[in-house]
Parts: structure tokens; C-alpha cells; sequence
């Protein structure tokens, strides 16, 4: 059944990015899949030209992007190897992929489409180099069927190579859960977890996934993978209904969820990162709706535990949550997105300060993502509405 144009699709998360920072891969919010959280793939945690932070935060005024006729999903990744962040988009009626290539100072060339085939309706995206170094991405997206569909780059911005598997939940995530040096799809349901496992081979779905146990609760919202008990291997953490799930991986991609943390209302998204500087993990998640619109803190002790509820500013009707070190000074910092909002927080080790916000064209935001998108050393913010994408571009004092 395809869903009404501009509607929630799936009911659970057309909010989310999968790991909350918005570009794809596990957590450090670069996109480049190095684990450092920069974007220069050198794996040094600093971009080259910035030292010695941290740098002022100034944001312009929220421009805005064409993302196509009801545009859905928006992720930020190196696709064409140069080194500067690009905007990766989905648009919903026309059947496309939409690629901005940055040139790292701000803009962006003319877009790059991929067309896909009619019957394929796509919303939220995350890409990562999967397993042959070029930056892939994977959408879900809507046929007879709701279906997960991994497409390869073709290293200049366009997509290949269509493959489709029908998805067990509507959430995924993107990261290494078996130690075989290869990315894996985590998608969980409200009993079962499923892992579908890539490869260097040429087909990268297969088709039996792995699946496990979770009793994860009802109504899960978002979904987003890290370490969180820092051994060799990554772990899940799931929102649901009132309750935040960190579930450790046992090194061959089986999750056990631990006791949940408690907080009120419905999880719209979740995100990850260290907060608080103590370089262990901490999780960010939304809620919206009843009442409970707002922002929750769970701090992490580095063995897969989570401490209590410590609610946190939102926009109206939060969405989406990305979590990455706006202004490098080694915590991360907040950025969320609700009603034609888009925001941003920084940390200030036990919370969040006042926000910086700007006011979107369009309602309705979806994925929200952190990353420098014009070089000078402070993250910007980058969402999807209705109306197309909205970046919340830093700015020189």
C-alpha cells in the first residue's frame, strides 16, 4: 500500500537517521566512517586546517535546497571522495535520489539524480562506504511492500546496482556488529532483532538475516549503534514507549537488551555521543505527542549502563535528534528539529545551553544532520521539511 503524499509513512520513525547524527555512519557524526567524528578521513578526530578549539558558533539565516516532490529523507557523506561533506536526499513522489556535491566552502554544484524504478517510493536514507571504499547508501522505501534497498556509489554522486529486501521493521541503523570489516544493517521489531550482513561479494543483502530475540517494548522510535560497553564490538540502542534500551553485542551481531531507563511519552528519534567529555557514550532521545514533547539525556558509564532521565530543551514537536561536536571542544553538542524549527544546543557537560535556532520553509522535519559543510570549523545543521532541505549554515563572527 503506498501512503498518502506528505503523510508519516510508517507511524514509528520517518523521523530518524538510524544512529541520530545524521550522516550514516555509527555515531561520530562525519560521515566518512573513520570513527573520528571530523570528516577529513584521517582518523585524527581534528579536519586539518582546525586546531585548537574551541571555535565560536555563528549561524546565518536557514537556506534552503529543491529536494524534489515531497522530499523525505536527507543524510550528509563524502559520496565523491574529495573530502567536503555532501547532501544526500530522497524525494518520495519523484521516485529519485538527489545528491548536492559540496565543494567545502558552503556550496554546492547542481544536483546529481538517480532515478528509481517508478513503483519505489523512498524516505529515510544513511550511506557509509559499505565494502568497497565508495560511499553507499541504503533508504527504505515503499513498493507492494515496505522494503530496505542498498544501491553502491559510483564515486561522482550517482547510484547503481539496485537491490531490495523486504524490511522486517521500518527502523534500521548502519554499522560493524560481527568484526568482519564490512558495514551491517540492524533493524529491529518489537520482539526480534535483524542483522542482514554485508559483503566484499557482488550481492550485498542476503537473504537470511540474523535474527535474535529483544523484548524491546511497544511503539519503537528510533534505533542507533555504538559501543557502548567499549569492548571489540558495537552494540544497539533502541527507543521505545517511555523506555531507552541499550542491548550489548556479543561480537557476533546477537544483541541482549539490559534493563531499560524510563522517561515519558513516545520516542520520536535517538541519537548517540559523549555529552559529558568522559569519552564513554551517552544517548539523546525525543518525544512528541501527549503532551510530552521535549528532550532526554542518558548518560553512559562505559559498561553498557545508562543513568537516569534528565530531560532537555526541544523545539515544538521534535522529530529528529543529531548529536555531534559543533565547536570542538570535545563534547558533544545537540541539534534538533520539530515544527519548522531547526536548533541547535551546546553542551555544557551536564546539559545543554540555551538554543541557536533558525526558522525553516516547510514543516514537518525529518532526518537532521550535523557536519562542517563550508570549512571553517563549526558544524552546521542540516534538516528535511516539506519544502525541501534547510541548512542552518555557520558563519564567520
Amino acid at each position: 500500500m503506498v501512503p498518502p503524499t506528505g503523510a508519516d509513512e510508517t507511524g514509528e520513525d520517518e523521523t530518524g537517521d538510524g544512529d541520530g547524527d545524521g550522516d550514516g555512519d555509527p555515531g561520530d557524526g562525519d560521515g566518512d566512517g573513520d570513527g573520528d567524528g571530523d570528516g577529513d578521513g584521517d582518523g585524527d578526530g581534528d579536519p586539518e586546517t582546525c586546531e585548537g578549539g574551541p571555535y565560536p558558533v555563528n549561524y546565518a539565516d536557514p537556506i534552503m535546497l529543491l529536494a524534489g516532490a515531497n522530499p523525505q529523507g536527507l543524510t550528509l557523506g563524502d559520496v565523491d571522495g574529495d573530502g567536503a561533506l555532501d547532501l544526500v536526499s530522497t524525494s518520495y513522489d519523484d521516485h529519485e535520489l538527489r545528491v548536492y556535491l559540496g565543494a567545502g566552502d558552503g556550496s554546492f554544484g547542481a544536483p546529481v539524480i538517480t532515478m528509481l524504478p517508478v513503483e519505489t517510493f523512498p524516505s529515510a536514507v544513511h550511506g557509509q562506504a559499505i565494502a568497497d571504499g565508495v560511499y553507499d547508501v541504503v533508504f527504505r522505501a515503499y513498493t507492494n511492500t515496505t522494503v530496505l534497498v542498498r544501491m553502491r556509489g559510483d564515486g561522482s554522486g550517482g547510484f547503481n546496482d539496485y537491490e531490495s529486501l523486504d524490511a522486517p521493521s521500518p527502523l534500521f541503523a548502519l554499522g560493524q556488529m560481527n568484526g568482519d570489516a564490512t558495514i551491517d544493517i540492524v533493524s529491529p521489531k518489537a520482539a526480534l532483532t535483524y542483522m542482514f550482513g554485508a559483503s566484499l561479494q557482488e550481492s550485498y543483502l542476503p537473504e537470511s538475516p540474523i535474527v535474535s530475540g529483544a523484548p524491546w517494548g511497544a511503539n519503537l522510535g528510533g534505533v542507533a549503534i555504538g559501543n557502548f560497553d567499549e569492548d571489540e564490538s558495537n552494540d544497539v540502542v533502541v527507543a521505545a514507549l517511555g523506555q531507552v534500551y541499550v542491548a550489548i553485542n556479543s561480537g557476533m551481531g546477537i544483541v541482549a537488551p539490559g534493563s531499560p531507563q524510563t522517561f515519558m511519552g513516545a520516542a520520536s528519534d535517538v541519537a548517540i555521543g559523549d555529552v559529558d567529555g568522559d569519552d564513554h557514550l551517552d544517548v539523546v532521545v525525543t518525544t512528541l505527542g501527549g503532551g510530552f514533547d521535549a528532550g532526554h539525556l542518558f548518560f553512559g558509564d562505559g559498561t553498557g549502563a545508562l543513568g537516569p532521565d534528565v530531560e532537555i530543551s526541544a523545539p515544538s514537536a521534535p522529530t529528529s535528534v543529531a548529536l555531534g561536536d559543533i565547536d570542538l571542544d570535545g563534547r558533544d553538542d545537540v541539534a534538533i528539529v520539530g515544527g519548522t524549527t531547526i536548533a541547535a544546543y551546546l553542551s555544557t557537560g551536564t546539559g545543554f545551553g540555551l538554543a541557536i535556532q533558525g526558522v525553516c520553509q516547510g514543516q514537518n522535519p525529518k532526518q537532521v544532520a550535523i557536519g562542517d559543510l563550508n570549512g571553517d570549523c563549526v558544524g552546521d545543521v542540516a534538516t528535511m521539511t516539506d519544502a525541501g532541505i534547510c541548512i542552518m549554515m555557520s558563519s564567520a563572527p
